[in-house]
């Protein structure tokens, strides 16, 4: 979609309108564990890990998948095309998860 639209036009129509950060703490857990996301509009979902720590974020029925270094932040761009309540696993790699979810309406 779009291929035929100069490239700073495609630019404007992807650009996420909406950032969603999820922050892995130096305890292991991750916050907040719910977050809003408007249906159709392009959302940002920042993994943001604790200092010295590698954090995991993954959200199964969109398919994405970060990984964040120690005092890094691991981004990816989507689009959530239907409402629902998307469920999230995020957590210190390799250890416990903590479990979330994206509300969209």
């Amino acid at each position: 979609r779009g291929a035929n639209l100069p490239s700073s036009v495609r630019e404007t129509l992807l650009e996420p309108k909406v950032t969603l950060t999820i922050e892995g703490q130096a305890s292991g857990s991750c916050s907040p564990l719910s977050l809003n996301a408007p249906v159709g509009q392009y959302v940002k979902i920042n993994l943001t890990a604790a200092p010295g720590k590698m954090f995991m974020l993954s959200i199964p029925k969109t398919g994405i998948s970060l990984m964040a270094d120690g005092g890094k932040t691991a981004s990816k761009t989507t689009r959530f095309d239907q409402a629902g309540t998307f469920v999230f696993q995020c957590g210190i790699h390799g250890g416990k998860q903590s479990q979330g979810q994206i509300i969209v309406k």
